[in-house]
């Protein structure tokens, strides 16, 4: 392997994530039925993207990162008006062109309905948008018993749900197609260092970062109906933590996008999408290992897929969708990756345990543990950056 960019620092314009939708009521946010019909407003917030320092391919030698593309000015209060209808067949298919060559495609087709089994939406919703943003997001389910893989910066919604009130935001987990609030989840980890280095993402218009440490893990831990039991086992995908994902590796990639509807539309007729990408390139933090996957344009390529998951033909996860490039359309766009490598390496840094022994552990312990020792001072910190 080859340390080929040393020093280069590309900027190029993403979005992180999660797609801000207006208030709802938090009385309508289980059942998502009688939304009010108005227009909603929609926060576009893109941020910028160091890519890595150093970039490592195991075969080739890869091409230079995308230069860096102006940025459109954020519409903080644009009105858009979207009615709650589901959206045209073409905006949800099965999997999408360009497809992989035809040996890969009866594999992939059942990799395609496997990953949307375990496939989730997360959907926040704070009391007030103008103190704390409501955000949609995507997650995948990686354990049987309800791990959930999703992004930092989504996660990070679960640290300040009661600020600054009590359950000020809800975070509810939603599957299928509408999706539809099913399961509550608790954080069973998210990185302090990612918090430490983007402190100011939840106020910043155009946060800087480049996707390193950007994972969190959930625990599915009640169902959103009290009345009825969490299943004894959860459809499940698995990690592809070796290091074998190269450039022109062709993929599938499976989430909940969410870049072209209003929230009233996000909250009654999201729908998951596949699609099949390449990869471009691949980059690492450390100059050694393949942490950060670079993938071709798709209808992924937008707002709500962040936590969504990159399937190789193996039918494991061999990345989580951190970043998208802005440009005109989504097969113009680049999606971001960080790989599961990168995951299980970031998280031993951080907690000292090993990503496998800690997920066949006692998780809900962990989970308060967690919460008990580790997540106020995290809190504190996000707190400190909102009320500034």
């Amino acid at each position: 392997m080859q340390n080929v960019f040393t020093s280069l620092i590309t900027k190029f314009f993403i979005v992180v994530a999660s797609l801000s939708i207006a208030t709802m009521p938090k009385t309508k946010l289980l059942t998502m039925r009688e939304l009010p019909a108005v227009d909603e407003d929609v926060f576009e917030r893109l941020t910028h993207l160091e890519i890595p320092k150093k970039a490592v391919d195991a075969t080739t030698t890869p091409s230079s990162p995308p230069k860096a593309i102006a940025p459109p000015t954020p519409s903080i209060n644009s009105p858009i008006t979207i009615k709650p209808v589901a959206p045209p067949a073409a905006l949800t298919p099965e999997i999408e062109q360009p497809a992989p060559t035809k040996s890969a495609v009866a594999n992939f087709e059942s990799i395609n309905a496997d990953t949307r089994a375990a496939l989730v939406n997360i959907l926040c919703i704070s009391t007030n948008n103008s103190v704390v943003r409501s955000i949609t997001g995507s997650g995948i389910i990686i354990n049987n018993r309800g791990v959930i893989l999703t992004n930092a910066h989504i996660g990070q919604s679960l640290l300040i749900k009661d600020y600054p009130t009590p359950e000020y935001t809800t975070c509810t987990v939603r599957t299928g197609n509408p999706a539809r609030s099913l399961y509550t989840a608790k954080l069973l980890y998210l990185p302090p260092s990612w918090v430490h280095a983007n402190p100011t993402n939840l106020i910043e218009t155009n946060p800087r970062g480049t996707g390193e440490d950007d994972y969190a893990l959930l625990l599915v831990d009640g169902k959103t109906d009290t009345n009825e039991k969490l299943p004894s086992s959860f459809a499940a995908m698995p990690l592809a933590l070796g290091d074998e994902i190269a450039k022109g590796d062709e993929v599938l990639i499976v989430a909940y996008p969410a870049g072209f509807l209003g929230g009233i539309a996000i909250a009654k007729d999201l729908y998951s999408a596949s699609s099949f990408a390449k990869v471009n390139d691949v980059y690492s933090f450390d100059g050694e290992h393949n942490e950060f996957l670079e993938l071709s344009g798709s209808i992924l390529a937008q707002k709500g897929s962040s936590g969504g998951a990159v399937m190789n033909a193996a039918g494991e996860i061999a990345g989580l969708v951190v970043t998208v490039t802005d440009a005109a359309t989504t097969n113009e766009r680049l999606l971001g990756a960080i790989t599961p490598l990168h995951i299980a390496r970031s998280f031993k840094a951080n907690s000292g345990f090993e990503l496998k022994t800690f997920l066949e552990g006692n998780l809900h312990e962990a989970a308060n543990r967690f919460v008990k020792d580790v997540a106020p001072a995290l809190t504190a910190k996000l707190v400190s950056s909102l009320s500034q």
